[in-house]
């Protein structure tokens, strides 16, 4: 190959290698660029066709949601999160946290929640206020008469309504 090459004029050698360098560049703009390039447009109208159709599945849920009379689902964003959280975030926000002892999950999305001494009616003012903003009801209830009056010990599991 090498003697082939030193046999072609100084004037062959330049125009082979500029032959060589013009299919390189043909092959990589033909062969890789637009290729590539149109790939990627179809992915880009692929994706927005994609969110158009999450955009009318959302307005139909909600729809679906407003038909059924309870409301939008993306009204109260503590909903979605964790019950285990939310117990003990509102529980905290009421000022129970002195009696609060123990939060702890349960189950997919439950809550098991213990309180010592608690105020009787603290106590159903949360689990009210737990029911009407969050959604959440106690499941399970066990009420032991605390060591004051009005006071009890209390375990409880909470599960969303």
């Amino acid at each position: 190959m090498m003697q082939w090459w030193q046999s072609l004029s100084a004037r062959d050698r330049r125009v082979l290698i500029i032959g060589a360098a013009a299919v390189a560049v043909i092959l990589y703009v033909f062969g890789l660029r637009i290729p590539s390039h149109n790939a990627v447009a179809e992915l880009e109208t692929q994706v927005r066709e994609e969110r158009e159709l999450v955009n009318w599945m959302e307005q139909a849920r909600r729809e679906i949601y407003a038909l059924r009379g309870q409301g939008d689902p993306d009204a109260d964003a503590a909903t979605r999160r964790s019950l285990f959280s939310l117990a003990d975030e509102s529980a905290r926000q009421a000022g129970l946290g002195p009696v609060l002892q123990r939060v702890e999950p349960t189950g997919d999305n439950g809550a098991r929640v213990n309180f010592e001494n608690i105020a009787f009616d603290e106590l159903i003012s949360w689990l009210a206020r737990m029911r009407s903003e969050h959604g959440v009801v106690a499941d399970q209830l066990t009420v032991r008469r605390g060591a004051d009056d009005g006071r009890v010990d209390v375990q409880l599991v909470l599960e969303p309504a």
